[in-house]
């Protein structure tokens, strides 16, 4: 599995597959409502080609699917392949039918989808391109308007591409990445410059506050030369004004494997590396 996004409304959980395919499965009927197998599953050859040129540059596994997302005031499902296309389905409670499908990235793979809360704007990223790209998809006629890109200029020409992109609650025209040089890079859809907000070895998880428009929290982690060979993961609590990290959300010393925000009351979970779910109120950090 490759990615997954949970529906606002529905009782649906999509899933997409490094085989090409993705899945659609309603978590209260314990069941898969439908599926497509986008691309042709990548055969031995095609993967052996893969494995061998990641010795020369990383990119993703061809005919893969990379990124899912529900547009659902559209009734609509996005999905990123690793050819860089991007299809756009309408679903019914039944069946799936394909609205638009055109090419994002010349080479590189769409592994990241963010979608507006308001306007008809969906952010894209790829693990291997430096441009954030803004699509309107207001007009299905023409082809897709591009609005704007972000430019992701890398510490280095080895650190290229995004992690992820995820738009502000609070602040909705907002966004912020991840990009591969451990930088927290934060943006606005009416501008087409990126400030660089935090630097630290992060590990990829994030996520905005919804008590706080300046917040953000991250899962981050000490290289392993810091703490004697050990990887040391952490959540932290950082102010994007400053830069700073405002408060460390730590249990004994465990390692924080995953966290997660609920959606509208201020509670954050993070899950320990032995197993134990720790709720915290965000708004007194404890």
């Amino acid at each position: 599995m490759t990615s997954v996004d949970v529906h606002p409304t529905k009782t649906w959980i999509v899933m997409g597959h490094e085989e090409g395919d993705f899945f659609i499965w309603d978590y209260q009927e314990q069941k898969i409502v439908m599926g497509l197998q986008v691309n042709k599953v990548p055969g031995k050859t095609s993967r052996l080609r893969h494995s061998i040129s990641q010795f020369i540059k990383e990119t993703a596994v061809p005919h893969s699917v990379r990124s899912v997302k529900f547009i659902a005031q559209k009734n609509w499902l996005v999905v990123g392949d690793g050819d860089g296309y991007v299809y756009v389905y309408d679903y019914t409670d039944t069946e799936l039918s394909e609205v638009k499908k055109f090419k994002a990235y010349r080479k590189n793979s769409v592994d990241s989808l963010a979608v507006h809360p308001t306007k008809p704007y969906l952010l894209l990223s790829s693990y291997f391109d430096r441009n954030i790209k803004l699509w309107d998809w207001k007009d299905l006629n023409n082809d897709p308007v591009k609005l704007k890109e972000f430019y992701v200029k890398p510490a280095s020409a080895y650190e290229d591409g995004v992690h992820s992109v995820k738009f502000d609650p609070r602040d909705i025209d907002t966004f912020a990445c991840i990009t591969f040089d451990n930088k927290v890079k934060v943006g606005n859809i009416n501008s087409s410059s990126l400030t660089t907000k935090v630097l630290r070895p992060f590990k990829g998880n994030y996520f905005f506050t919804h008590n706080h428009q300046h917040l953000m929290v991250t899962l981050s982690s000490k290289s392993q030369s810091e703490v004697q060979n050990i990887m040391y993961v952490k959540n932290q609590i950082w102010d994007l004004k400053t830069g700073k990290a405002v408060h460390t959300l730590g249990v004994g010393g465990r390692k924080v494997r995953h966290a997660a925000f609920h959606p509208t009351l201020q509670k954050l979970v993070t899950v320990l590396d032995n197993g134990t779910a720790c709720l915290w109120d965000t708004s007194t950090d404890r």
